[in-house]
């Protein structure tokens, strides 16, 4: 079998980072002083990160398909995402004040880590599958460079590692799939993805006749999707063990 990764909220928790950047911009002297000026002090601080994630993760996905065939620029995208995003948990941000929220949240990726249990999760798929690679949505750049930060080259078969940015196509269209397959040279029901998205991931793959493990990671609903993964998953511990029982090891006689 081989084993494709996604990469964003799969192999690293995103809403971390995003976290972490959320303290240090709304805990500016600039953002405090506009709360008190507005007389919002009784409600700062304002919602914790990772409610936030979740408005700018949603409004990311209206327009992410026009930022990657150029319809929109990349930081017209992030205007979008943030300024909408922010504004739907309840803060006013400015198209700017979006652009410096983007770098301090880029400065903070830089920083992200595999657990020890992502980790081995990642080695047991090296080790048992025939490859291993990355099937990922995102500029080349940015993915690469997580790649890099995450410390999880020396598990990927590098001409199996598919980044949207430098495709043309992205998930959950089937191109990047048929892609993904053909460079594998092998049937689909020899395919298995892990990724976190119902949308990208799992149902274009499973439509594809590849098999699947929803990583859960965020607790979403499948409610009204009409497909069902073939192993669900919580947490890293639960993901380590499904893979387990997934990747037998090969028989020797």
């Amino acid at each position: 079998m081989i084993v494709f990764w996604d990469i964003d909220d799969t192999i690293y928790d995103r809403c971390d980072a995003f976290s972490s950047a959320c303290d240090r911009f709304l805990n500016t002297p600039a953002m405090k002083k506009r709360a008190a000026s507005a007389g919002d002090e009784a409600h700062f601080p304002p919602p914790d990160g990772r409610s936030i994630y979740r408005f700018c993760n949603k409004r990311g996905d209206e327009v992410f398909k026009a930022s990657q065939t150029g319809e929109i620029s990349m930081e017209e995208m992030y205007v979008y995402r943030y300024c909408k995003g922010f504004a739907d948990a309840g803060i006013l941000i400015s198209p700017e004040e979006a652009l410096l929220f983007q770098n301090i949240y880029e400065e903070q990726q830089k920083q992200i880590s595999c657990t020890e249990t992502m980790r081995s999760a990642l080695r047991l798929s090296s080790e048992r599958a025939e490859k291993t690679g990355i099937l990922t949505n995102g500029p080349s750049g940015k993915q690469r460079g997580k790649i890099a930060s995450l410390g999880i080259a020396p598990f990927l078969t590098e001409d199996l590692v598919l980044i949207s940015g430098e495709l043309g196509t992205d998930k959950p269209e089937k191109e990047i799939f048929l892609l993904a397959q053909e460079r594998s040279g092998v049937p689909a029901k020899e395919l298995l993805l892990i990724g976190d998205s119902l949308k990208n991931d799992i149902i274009p793959a499973s439509a594809m006749g590849w098999n699947t493990v929803w990583f859960n990671r965020h607790h979403a609903s499948a409610a009204g999707t009409g497909t069902i993964a073939d192993e669900t998953v919580d947490t890293e511990e639960e993901l380590l063990q499904a893979l387990f029982r997934i990747l037998k090891p090969a028989v020797t006689l």
